[in-house]
């Protein structure tokens, strides 16, 4: 084996052994997702203009954009 192949799994080791040292299957679950979104929605709900702040800039187009131009 080579270097490179011998560094990339030292890294997948490292990242599986983290995985389970940190006990980071709990940010995995099911649960947490649904906790999450829960308070997600609850700072939506109290913050609406902060939260369209945030998002309007990245969901709408850019003036340096070049998209293509549509075509009938």
């Amino acid at each position: 084996m080579d270097r490179k192949r011998l560094l990339l799994l030292a890294v997948i080791a490292a990242a599986i052994a983290a995985f389970f040292t940190f006990d980071l299957k709990q940010y995995l679950s099911l649960d947490f997702f649904q906790a999450s979104r829960a308070r997600i929605d609850a700072f939506n709900a109290s913050h609406p203009w902060q939260t369209a702040a945030v998002f309007s800039p990245s969901t709408s187009p850019s003036p340096r954009c070049r998209c293509p131009a549509r075509r009938s």
